[in-house]
């Protein structure tokens, strides 16, 4: 299977993936990280998933989602600018259509370690190419020092620390980070991680574009 995005006009076209990527996000980020934030029927949601939300999961072969990402556009209500505007301190807060956060990623820790990093750089991936497909400059985010080094720079990405970490919440000190959108990345991940190309699944793309440029 491939890396598919969706948002809520396309979701119909994922059969189970919008409620999945809400299971794993529960998983991860409430059964193992404590995060604070409604569960319901098991799915973890916050008030950020909403139209404006563009989901990228990679599904393993039986259809469950083991890996999600969340994009909005900065030029929408989105977590950083309204909850922790103050942790930015290079450059202001973004508010733009080609600029957009992304939230809620993680891979599910209960695949072996080879699976996991193959996910992990089809994952990657995907969002680079979505955003190079989308026209995003740069993706904001709040995250660890160790997935910042071991999972995004690693990887391939080209990422720029807009501010020190620090502790949110309960969970470990994280640092806002810039991710540059470049075909340099894409390339770089691909030889990084063995891909032999394009990894996003053309399915409902062509309708997601038709939106943005409507």
């Amino acid at each position: 299977m491939s890396v598919e995005i969706f948002n809520w006009e396309t979701a119909h076209l994922f059969g189970d993936a919008l409620p999945g990527q809400h299971r794993l996000r529960r998983k991860l980020f409430i059964d193992r990280q404590s995060y604070n934030v409604p569960v319901y029927n098991e799915l973890e949601y916050d008030q950020y998933d909403t139209p404006a939300a563009t989901y990228v999961v990679r599904r393993d072969e039986g259809g469950i989602v083991r890996a999600v990402n969340r994009l909005i556009p900065t030029a929408m209500p989105y977590m950083i600018k309204e909850l922790w505007p103050d942790v930015i301190q290079e450059g202001s807060v973004p508010g733009s259509w080609d600029i957009w956060e992304s939230s809620r990623f993680g891979v599910d820790n209960d695949l072996d370690p080879v699976t996991r990093d193959r996910y992990l750089g089809e994952l990657l991936c995907g969002i680079i190419e979505f955003g190079l497909a989308r026209g995003i400059s740069w993706y904001l985010a709040i995250l660890t020092a160790p997935l910042i080094k071991r999972s995004l720079i690693a990887s391939g990405l080209d990422v720029d620390i807009l501010g020190p970490a620090r502790a949110i919440g309960n969970s470990p000190p994280a640092a806002p980070i810039r991710v540059n959108v470049t075909e340099a990345s894409v390339a770089e991940i691909r030889r990084r991680k063995g891909l032999a190309g394009p990894v996003l699944s053309p399915v409902g793309q062509a309708e997601m574009m038709r939106h943005a440029a409507a």
